[in-house]
């Protein structure tokens, strides 16, 4: 049995089009991906545009990291740290493009695994 559950999201916003979303829950916390699909004005063109590559976990990553949210989510309504890179987020859906789901999983399970957890020095 995995200690990971993963989990799709597909949704609308208004303003910002589709949204497209990989998470990833194990003990350390949440690992996610996300990205907007969206309208060009003024065009029939579409643009996909990756904004994260993130974490939500129980536990400080960096000193001076503060709470982000008090009742997180992604958390079962626990406080949270996070941090994310769009970069990072970039570069790994060109990977999804190119490569499929697999690649996606494993880089939200490194980045998990990697996550320091309460006691870890």
């Amino acid at each position: 049995m995995s200690i990971y559950r993963k989990e799709k999201e597909v949704g609308w916003v208004i303003g910002r089009g589709l949204t497209i979303g990989f998470f990833l829950y194990g003990p350390r916390g949440c690992v996610q991906l996300w990205a907007s699909v969206i309208h060009v004005p003024g065009s029939e063109e579409f643009r996909l545009l990756p904004h994260d590559f993130g974490y939500h976990t129980h536990w400080p990553q960096y000193d001076d990291q503060r709470i982000r949210d008090e009742k997180c989510k992604r958390l079962g309504g626990r406080p949270c740290y996070y941090d994310g890179s769009s970069l990072v987020a970039q570069k790994l859906f060109a990977t999804l493009c190119d490569l499929g789901e697999l690649p996606v999983w494993l880089a939200l399970q490194e980045k998990h695994d990697s996550l320091r957890i309460e006691g870890d020095e």
